[in-house]
């Protein structure tokens, strides 16, 4: 047969001019040259065949990849309308031009292939060229093609340790598909450096190390031909910093010949850098606002709390934006609510937005790039779980980037925290009075932890007694002793048998404050005395609440330089023995009288001394007989100046031996009323008899001038009778003017509608220009069965109302002043009440003319 002048294959990059050469790569542009010898007319046949195991197309068409004549623009000369097909190794142009293509043209062409996985059998590595006609070889050629080097398929080299962090000691997995038969394999880990396979063992079945050195790694392995091979290589150490693999793997016979490889491979594992955490800290929510917590912010966190946890990390390897940061440690509840990450030095934040948050993981993607060495710290709030060791919650810290393995990982390696139990306290107290010595009962429920030490801590103003253990049941508290004080508090130190249950039957001595402090937690805090180290602590939130003395108040007019009657009373639920006392503390800038005249004992019975500490501010009621439980009401007469300091009272009863039995303390003294120069005028009665009608007369007087301008208006004038009395005054002539009249009301000026209570309503403008002098009415009671104990009578001067509402007397907001009144006994009649007795026996029936008359009389009794 003829040959072809030229038959040309080049499996050659045309930019590189590389071979390709590796089994089953592809040969982009392989690149075909001919020359026939003879004409090719219609219908001839061009037949190029390639050794087996080359592609020339995917197999699903006849077309050829990506075929293409050479150079473009000399596609005409060739065939253009000819009929070009591949299948498989096999491309065939059926010829159709219109013209005859004479001999010896030279055609060019490229087209995309396929090498095969090895190099065919030498006398079938052939490349020919065979052009028919009508059947008839006209020409033939051969050549023979190149040398294939056999790769291994289906390539795997996967991370499978547990650690998988950079320059950690991990495992790998390395998978193939041998196309040849070989007995050993080599790995090379190029990339990154640091790979260390020293001391590295082979852990899958039938296979060995034999030799290392380095980056370099000798496996004994029996291979076949298209039989999947896995070998697992554990306790080598990973490369340093991370990023992408590159290996190199060969197989070879016992004798060193190499039969498969895969060099420069890049599709193994993605070595992941390093998050190293750099320190941490769990911080309670107590520490976060110490200010407002100042004894728990000074102790551990505990079991099943929130807290905040910071931890300062690097990593290896830069991310990219919209990577994903997991946070993971269950059980830890991992919050998403307030979730940053931010740059230490700079505080810059390093934008993120939380994807989710739930059992123990918290995701979220970063809109801010992280950079390899520089210092971070990602700060997350947690609900703490109920396991005490660190190692029991490890943390792990991940950036993911959408590949298998993480881009940075700590490996959870980090450790979690050391968490101390809650400890049940509860502490309660029978009674409780201010500025006393009591005793308090206590009870420790220390859960898990076993102390032998607790630290009580008590609420501001509290103490305790330098010995301060009274009782303990079992013998459990060995001692109890004052000890130093915890973010200003005082505190005792209670040695106790070590404890595995509830500590209880416990009584402590405490002295109390004046009142309830800010805060009335008490805190607990066990511990083991020989390490010092906290196990648990707890709160009584409600502890010993400070129980001042019920219904314990004052009551006085309040005008400057104006006596007037000032009245105390309260109510205690413990019998004083004689030689108790009641000590008053008032403030200094107020004048006070309790001597003689000046003392109205009211409720309090037997002989009554008053001491009178004028530069300590108080003064004491020595008793010379019990005093019973119940309520207690005085009266001392005072004198208030133009403004008062510190304007609190106090009153303290006190036991026969000084000890506090019951206490008020801090009792709000009463606002100054400028621009009334009035005082109350006495109270008069007629017989007290239990539960008859009698009459009661008072009133206010006019001492001075009243302001010109904007002077207190007395809108309202009430008069509020002690408990149980009542008045009989069911129409306005009942109740009696005997004096010049205040200006009354139009339209209705008395109501009477409460039996304890009267309300006298004043012409407001009229009364701005009352004149000094004596205002005195009188009105018919019933006196009760029993005096009460709070037997004190009340009149109150209101201003004008805002809206269309009644003044209640001295609680109400619109009462000006109050005058208190001493009432009288059973069985008494004040001295003037004869003349009154008679007008009052006659009020119901009185005229007009009667009271008039009687006014003389009045006027004689009243200067008496």
């Amino acid at each position: 047969y003829n040959k072809a002048r030229q038959w040309v294959v080049r499996n050659q990059d045309p930019v590189t001019g590389v071979s390709y050469r590796n089994g089953l790569s592809a040969i982009p542009g392989l690149f075909i040259q001919l020359q026939l010898p003879t004409k090719l007319i219609s219908g001839d046949i061009v037949l190029i065949q390639a050794p087996a195991g080359f592609l020339f197309n995917d197999g699903q068409s006849d077309a050829c990849d990506n075929f293409r004549w050479e150079p473009a623009e000399d596609a005409n000369l060739y065939l253009p309308n000819s009929k070009i097909t591949c299948n498989q190794n096999q491309l065939k142009f059926e010829v159709r031009e219109p013209k005859n293509v004479p001999e010896l043209r030279v055609m060019m062409f490229r087209l995309d292939s396929r090498n095969p996985a090895k190099t065919p059998h030498v006398m079938l590595n052939l490349w020919s060229i065979t052009h028919t006609s009508n059947a008839v070889i006209m020409s033939t050629e051969a050549i023979a093609s190149w040398e294939v080097v056999p790769q291994l398929a289906n390539v795997r080299v996967m991370l499978v340790g547990q650690q998988k962090a950079e320059n950690s000691i991990s495992n790998m997995a390395v998978s193939f598909r041998p196309v040849s038969d070989a007995d050993e394999l080599t790995l090379e880990a190029l990339q990154p450096t640091g790979f260390d396979f020293t001391g590295a063992t082979a852990i899958s079945l039938g296979h060995e190390v034999i030799a290392t050195s380095a980056e370099t790694i000798r496996i004994r392995a029996s291979m076949y031909a298209e039989i999947n091979v896995d070998i697992v290589v554990a306790n080598f150490r990973l490369g340093l910093i991370g990023g992408a693999t590159l290996f190199n793997l060969i197989t070879k016979l016992n004798n060193g010949d190499q039969m498969d490889e895969a060099l420069q491979f890049r599709s193994g594992f993605h070595l992941p850098g390093r998050v190293a955490v750099n320190g941490k800290q769990i911080s309670s929510e107590y520490k976060l606002m110490s200010e407002l917590y100042p004894v728990p912010s000074l102790w551990e966190v505990r079991m099943g709390e929130n807290a905040l946890v910071e931890m300062p990390f690097t990593v290896t390897i830069n991310t990219g934006l919209g990577d994903i940061m997991r946070v993971r440690a269950p059980p830890y509840d991992l919050k998403g609510q307030d979730f940053r990450i931010i740059q230490s030095g700079t505080a810059e934040i390093i934008t993120s937005e939380v994807v989710s948050a739930a059992s123990g993981e918290l995701v979220a993607r970063l809109s801010t790039q992280i950079f390899r060495n520089v210092l971070y710290e990602v700060q997350v709030k947690v609900l703490t779980p109920k396991v005490p060791n660190p190692t029991d919650a490890m943390w792990s810290i991940e950036i993911l980037d959408g590949g298998q393995l993480p881009l940075n990982t700590n490996d959870g390696l980090t450790e979690g925290f050391r968490l101390v139990d809650r400890a049940e306290l509860q502490v309660r107290a029978s009674r409780s009075p201010p500025m006393a010595q009591i005793d308090v009962d206590l009870v420790v429920d220390p859960k898990s932890a076993e102390p032998d030490e607790l630290i009580l801590v008590a609420p501001l103003g509290f103490n305790f007694t330098a010995n301060c253990l009274v009782t303990s049941a079992n013998s459990q508290v060995l001692s109890c002793r004052q000890s130093g004080n915890v973010a200003g508090r005082a505190s005792a130190r209670l040695l106790v048998k070590r404890l595995t249950g509830v500590m209880q039957q416990v009584v402590i001595k405490v002295t109390t404050p004046a009142q309830n402090p800010p805060s009335t937690s008490w805190f607990v805090n066990a511990k083991d005395s020989a390490t010092g180290l906290q196990l648990a602590w707890g709160e009584d939130m409600s502890g010993v609440t400070i129980r001042q003395m019920l219904g314990a108040s004052v009551l006085y007019p309040g005008i400057p330089s104006i006596a007037g009657q000032m009245a105390f009373s309260f109510i205690t639920n413990e019998k004083i023995e004689s030689g108790g006392a009641i000590r008053v503390g008032y403030p200094t800038d107020i004048e006070i009288l309790c001597n003689g005249q000046y003392l109205s004992q009211v409720a309090i019975t037997g002989e009554v001394t008053c001491m009178n500490y004028i530069a300590e501010g108080y003064f004491e009621l020595r008793l010379n007989r019990p005093l019973p439980p119940g309520q207690t009401a005085f009266t001392v007469t005072s004198t208030c100046p133009a403004a008062v300091n510190d304007n609190y009272f106090y009153i303290v009863v006190l036991t026969a031996a000084g000890q506090v039995s019951d206490a008020a303390m801090s009792i709000s003294g009463l606002r100054i009323q400028h621009g009334l120069p009035v005082s109350a005028m006495p109270l008069i009665w007629g017989m007290a008899e239990p539960n008859r009608n009698t009459f009661v007369s008072t009133g206010i007087e006019i001492l001075g001038e009243l302001p010109l301008k904007d002077p207190p208006v007395m809108s309202e004038i009430i008069i509020e009778m002690p408990p149980d009395f009542s008045h009989q005054v069911h129409k306005t002539a009942q109740l009696e003017t005997l004096t010049e009249p205040l200006p009354r009301r139009e339209g209705g000026w008395l109501d009477v509608t409460d039996p304890r209570r009267l309300r006298l309503l004043m012409d407001e403008d009229a009364i701005q220009k009352l004149a000094i002098g004596a205002y005195r009415f009188q009105w018919p009671i019933l006196v009760p069965a029993v005096m009460p104990k709070y037997n004190i009578w009340e009149v109150t001067l209101c201003s004008p109302a805002l809206r269309n509402e009644s003044c209640t007397g001295a609680g109400d907001p619109r009462a000006s002043v109050t005058f208190p009144l001493a009432g009288f006994n059973m069985g008494e009649a004040h001295p003037s009440s004869i003349a009154f007795s008679q007008t009052g026996a006659a009020m119901p029936m009185c005229s007009p003319v009667l009271s008039l008359g009687f006014l003389g009389v009045l006027g004689f009794l009243l200067t008496m």
